[in-house]
């Protein structure tokens, strides 16, 4: 098999000031006098809590170490950062999770998708306690700023080689500003509101449609990044943590691509990696992801480096994570590739960041997913 190229998923790095720890500190100390149970302690915590301090140096550390071996220093590579860069918004974390990124795409060849998430859009507070004025002058900052590219038109393509096939990835604004909705961490995918500008005709998803339509001749592969999920692996029974219109999406991407590409959704926000070890899918027809349609599948990432507040993890004592997608061609049917996930996290949340290994096998978990040819559609 021939690579051709490398995706590095990151994920809800929630940086934060040590004023804001503090503040977190003081909160911590007030539930534990409170009569809140344990368990919604954790969770309140456990979404509140900043970087870790050590994560971000062995970070770095492990992309200079094992992210620019051959043939991959010589290859594009796409660092995909599905958002939730800070905890409560405030400018110095946001900028300071923007440093660590630029440093991480220093080297050649690499191209950067970046999206913000729902606690990025935190002015500075809860939500709930802000006013629409400052939230307006936030979202501003924001992307004026930081995150200054329209949806969905930050577009990356690679080819594959010897062929006229194309690799495509776009990103989809999922976050509300607005009070209520931004507390719940619900998301909605419609006009990509800027600052001082009036939307652009139509919502994200009709110009996506008419984007992705334009390269429906040569697309085999399509990934589509937004902070929330549009498949919710856990859906809770609380109007919570969702994408409003998760089938909206599903229905307007699978009309843009038809039945010419395979999509593979990317997002961050639950902070728990999915599919989970073991189940990532050989192929689209393995999996059953509602609203999904039969050539779509979700793939969501941890959180990066957020301090651990959970008793539990769904990576056992592996509570940092990062993706790595891989992508081969096979020499001998230039239009079938696979795609390689590979996971590399911090055991315990200590020490170095180190690839995940197979159970069982002294050796890297490497689960390969096989997009189809055109023949086998």
């Amino acid at each position: 098999m021939t690579p051709f190229l490398q995706i590095i998923h990151l994920s809800d790095f929630h940086f934060a000031t040590q004023d804001e720890k503090f503040r977190i500190g003081q909160l911590r100390r007030a539930l534990q006098r409170s009569r809140i149970k344990k368990s919604i302690q954790d969770f309140i915590l456990h979404g509140l809590a900043g970087h870790d301090e050590f994560a971000l140096r062995r970070l770095k550390r492990f992309f200079d170490r094992e992210l620019s071996d051959s043939p991959w220093d010589a290859l594009p590579t796409w660092i995909v950062n599905t958002g939730d860069h800070s905890t409560w918004g405030s400018p110095n974390a946001i900028a300071s999770a923007h440093k660590l990124q630029s440093e991480l795409a220093e080297r050649p060849n690499v191209q950067v998708l970046d999206l913000f998430g729902n606690h990025d859009a935190w002015p500075g507070t809860f939500p709930l306690c802000a006013s629409r004025h400052a939230i307006r002058l936030h979202r501003k900052m924001l992307r004026d700023q930081y995150f200054p590219g329209r949806h969905p038109s930050n577009i990356l393509s690679a080819s594959l080689p010897e062929t006229s096939g194309k690799v495509v990835i776009s990103s989809l604004n999922s976050v509300i500003h607005e009070k209520w909705r931004n507390f719940r961490a619900i998301g909605e995918v419609k006009e990509d509101f800027y600052q001082g500008e009036a939307p652009r005709a139509g919502t994200q998803l009709r110009q996506l449609e008419e984007v992705v339509s334009g390269w429906r001749n040569e697309l085999k592969l399509l990934f589509v990044a937004a902070h929330h999920p549009v498949h919710d692996p856990e859906p809770s029974a609380f109007p919570i943590m969702k994408l409003r219109n998760a089938k909206e999406v599903a229905d307007c991407v699978g009309t843009a691509t038809g039945d010419a590409a395979l999509t593979i959704f990317l997002a961050g926000h639950t902070h728990k990696l999915f599919p989970a070890i073991g189940q990532f899918p050989m192929s689209a027809e393995c999996v059953n992801q509602e609203p999904l349609l039969s050539n779509q599948i979700q793939l969501i990432n941890g959180t990066t480096m957020q301090e651990n507040r959970l008793a539990t993890n769904d990576i056992p004592n592996w509570p940092h994570i990062l993706t790595v997608l891989r992508l081969y061609q096979n020499p001998n049917s230039p239009h079938s590739l696979s795609v390689v996930r590979q996971l590399a996290g911090r055991h315990l949340a200590q020490g170095r960041y180190t690839w995940l290994q197979s159970f069982g096998v002294n050796s890297r978990l490497q689960e390969t997913l096989a997009v189809p040819t055109d023949k086998q559609r």
